[in-house]
């Protein structure tokens, strides 16, 4: 398959980052064009987790942290007309969500393959995702971790992909674990690392639009080899993942959302499902390595500290705000925010009321 780009022309049965447009483009300028303002790239750091997930593209992502300690991720993004390139790395959390109707999501692990589970799969070197208009993401990194992500429209994917595999990729609804042949994914690693740099070294590189183009086309043409396959005699393998096991994790989300003082009994909330206990807890072992009662309990308190930090709560108590969340116990509810948050609610209520004030 050859495909067009803005400099070069490129024969993906020749794998090597000297065949990208935009490495051929970064690889003649890098170095000339430092201190330039790119206001098509930017870099983020991000100390709250409803920030990120505000921060991604194209869907609604709710991102719970799984470990104590203060949340830190870093985002870079490349807008690159209707395509969007994000690069994240971050401490553990977990992402549960869905990706908008008219949406793709192309995700890919970069680094430690061996704490990350996706769609319910423990991630293997070449393991990707392709979530489909308006279907369901579930990922876990039990440790800090590097992510791609590509979003794009469903009408321009399409177009790259022969009908057959189209069918099978893009179906509504349905989120696709892939996997790639080595020589594909080295490809994709390597244009991934060529973009991290490029934005810390030359961001002003971006100012050009044969540098915007080029790095579109470079992702577009990765796409079509991580997809549509074949590449030599090993095409990229559709893994199987199970639906029923996100709709149940699903489900128990939005129950938390709508309901979150009734966190403190698990049973009580399987039973409002007309689920067993049994059942849910399976589900999220798969999904996440943690049980049921451990993620309600992370999800509370990261509902919990958004909520502080928002102000919603600045005339509340502290046992009203225990209550709130699903704790019966003032007490074991502020140690528990103080584990995770590093601080006491008193200090993040203290904080959210000083930043309303100087708003105000």
């Amino acid at each position: 398959m050859v495909l067009s780009g803005p400099t070069i022309s490129v024969d993906c049965e020749g794998v090597s980052a000297s065949w990208l447009p935009f490495a051929a483009f970064y690889t003649r300028v890098t170095g000339t064009l430092d201190g330039m303002a790119a206001p098509n790239i930017r870099t983020i750091r991000f100390s709250e987790p409803d920030a990120l997930a505000s921060a991604l593209r194209g869907g609604s992502i709710a991102i719970t942290p799984v470990t104590a300690g203060p949340f830190e991720a870093k985002l870079t993004e490349f807008v690159l007309g209707d395509l969007v390139l994000q690069i994240s790395c971050g401490t553990p959390a977990m992402m549960l969500g869905e990706v908008a109707a008219d949406t793709v999501w192309i995700q890919l692990p970069l680094s430690g393959h061996q704490d990350l589970l996706l769609n319910g799969r423990q991630v293997a070197p070449g393991d990707f995702a392709a979530i489909a208009p308006g279907a369901g993401l579930d990922a876990v990194a039990l440790a800090e971790s590097r992510w791609a992500l590509v979003v794009l429209s469903a009408e321009t994917i399409a177009g790259l992909l022969p009908p057959p595999r189209r069918a099978v990729l893009l179906r509504p609804g349905i989120p696709r674990m892939l996997r790639a042949s080595p020589r594909a994914w080295e490809a994709a690693m390597s244009l991934m690392e060529m973009a991290t740099e490029s934005a810390v070294r030359d961001p002003g590189i971006f100012e050009v639009e044969e540098a915007r183009l080029g790095l579109r086309a470079s992702v577009l043409e990765v796409l079509v080899v991580l997809l549509a396959g074949p590449w030599e005699d090993r095409p990229t393998r559709v893994l199987r993942t199970s639906r029923t096991r996100y709709q149940i994790i699903r489900a128990v989300e939005e129950h938390l959302r709508a309901a979150p003082w009734q966190a403190s009994c698990p049973s009580e909330i399987c039973a409002a499902l007309g689920l067993s206990r049994w059942r849910v807890d399976a589900a999220f072992r798969a999904s996440s390595a943690i049980s049921l009662q451990r993620y309600v309990r992370l999800r509370c308190l990261a509902m919990a500290g958004a909520a502080l930090r928002s102000g919603r709560f600045r005339h509340a108590s502290l046992a009203e705000i225990a209550a709130a969340f699903g704790f019966r116990d003032e007490g074991h509810f502020a140690r528990e925010y103080r584990e995770m948050f590093g601080e006491p609610p008193s200090i993040t209520l203290s904080h959210a009321g000083r930043e309303a004030a100087d708003a105000g």
